[in-house]
């Protein structure tokens, strides 16, 4: 499981506890916001309104109330019917590396015995030109 996955499942985790049972968050309801500073993911609270008989801001404002901070998971805020959660950046950010480190991110299993020379391909449509010059120079080296 990823780390976006372990965070987005936290956060359905603590909203099930807040929705009545016919109004389920599912970890695809979770969608980035417009702009980066009004949080990390977006919760829209249409669907939990229309079974909950309520307002989207009167839910969003509901659920922000009862939201209980992760360790991943560092806030809610009410932004129209849609309630904002921030990340707690440097407990994402330590998991996510180690995950890059523990799947081997950055390694490469290409044996070094095979080196790639660029030589000139000019476009036979246009002049050659100075930048063609130095894949000239190496190719011919």
């Amino acid at each position: 499981m990823s780390t976006l996955d372990l965070v987005k499942s936290e956060i359905v985790e603590a909203l099930a506890a807040l929705l009545p049972p016919d109004a389920k968050a599912q970890e695809s309801d979770l969608t980035k916001p417009p702009q980066a500073e009004m949080g990390d993911l977006s919760f829209p609270c249409f669907a939990a309104a229309k079974s909950m008989k309520k307002a989207p801001t009167a839910v969003a404002t509901e659920l922000v109330a009862g939201f209980q901070s992760t360790p991943l998971v560092a806030s809610a805020k009410v932004a129209g019917p849609y309630v904002n959660f921030r990340l707690n950046q440097e407990p994402f950010a330590e998991k996510l590396l180690h995950e890059a480190a523990s799947s081997g991110f950055g390694q490469s299993n290409v044996s070094s015995d095979h080196v790639l020379i660029e030589y000139i391909s000019p476009n036979t449509h246009k002049e050659l030109h100075v930048g063609h010059l130095r894949n000239l120079a190496l190719g011919l080296a």
